[in-house]
């Protein structure tokens, strides 16, 4: 029998988590589901961890891979996937037992193509920090909730991948899937291409999905050297691009995204290295007449290329990185 949800779990060296995280999906009180499990090249044990729950479950299924990246991940097991839905899921994660039939309701009730619900931020030991929720509940169009992508988006609800439901139906025809040369923000570029292709759209304020703030893994230790801004203007670029064929460019919107933009061409100039290596003229033709942005250190390197005084702004980027800044 088709299960009606495929739940899609790609996993890399999550031994220390990803117990608990197959638990909270097994005890779901909905029972028709698949559970893919992507170990992507793990060698912490993870993924032995899930073929002994695979052996005793016959709802997993685990797939072994070399190391590709979460993305990569991703679009093996949506590939592989036979729901009439999918949910994502991360493997430091948790859902509530009630997770999927709350999803999967919210769907039949207003036959929704994505139902886009809310999450509980946790801290490491499962304590409850915060709940993400979108600002009000509705049904929309694409043309709708992109109409209000500023207030959506403000504290990121539309981009996360956690605590959405959509039709397996919306990736086929031109394939749907995760670009895997993006190692940051690739959620909110894949669900931006998404909405598109969507007819209803639900937001609701169910919040089963628990969302564990890693601080192994937080951004606050990540160097801003090895962040691709180029990548990341791509994607503001595209989300730009959507808002104007569907006539959502609006004030507050246009605002919302020039700011974004502005502040990772700022990024991409300041924090030279040898993932960012396009050049101020480079980033001045593919950006159009965007104005960089930016506050503290940034400010000078957004005058500077505002100013088109090109040499100068490498000048200070060399000087900045020599002082060894840098941390995020």
């Amino acid at each position: 029998m088709k299960p009606a949800v495929s739940v899609i779990l790609p996993v890399y060296n999550k031994a220390p988590y990803i117990e608990a995280t197959l638990s909270s999906v097994l005890a779901q009180r909905v029972t028709g589901f698949e559970l893919i499990v992507v170990d992507d090249g793990s060698t912490d044990g993870t993924g032995l961890l899930c073929d002994g729950y695979a052996a005793r479950d016959n709802r997993i299924r685990v797939i072994h891979k070399e190391n590709g990246g979460v993305s990569s991940a991703r679009n093996t097991a949506l590939k592989a996937a036979e729901g009439d839905y999918i949910v994502l899921l991360d493997g430091d994660d948790t859902v509530s037992e009630d997770w999927l039939s709350a999803l999967l309701g919210e769907a039949e009730a207003s036959s929704a193509d994505v139902v886009i619900s809310g999450l509980e931020k946790t801290d490491e030991a499962g304590n409850s920090l915060s709940r993400l929720l979108p600002p009000r509940e509705g049904l929309f169009t694409p043309k709708t909730l992109l109409d209000e992508y500023s207030e959506l988006q403000k504290e990121g609800i539309l981009g996360f991948s956690g605590g959405k439901l959509f039709r397996r139906s919306l990736l086929e025809g031109e394939a749907l899937l995760f670009d895997e040369t993006i190692r940051m923000a690739e959620d909110l570029d894949f669900f931006m291409r998404l909405y598109r292709r969507a007819e209803k759209i639900r937001l609701c304020f169910a919040c089963g999905y628990r969302y564990r703030q890693n601080s192994a893994a937080s951004t606050g230790s990540q160097s801003a050297y090895s962040v691709d801004y180029a990548a990341q203007i791509g994607i503001w670029l595209r989300i730009r691009q959507s808002l104007l064929e569907l006539d959502a460019y609006h004030d507050r919107n246009r605002a919302f995204v020039e700011d974004r933009l502005g502040r990772y061409l700022s990024c991409a100039l300041l924090y030279r290295s040898a993932v960012n290596t396009a050049s101020a003229r480079l980033l001045r033709a593919r950006c159009k007449g965007l104005k960089a942005r930016g506050t503290g250190s940034l400010m000078p390197a957004a005058l500077l290329y505002n100013a088109r005084l090109d040499r100068l702004g490498e000048c200070y980027a060399a000087l900045y990185r020599k002082r060894g800044r840098g941390k995020l």
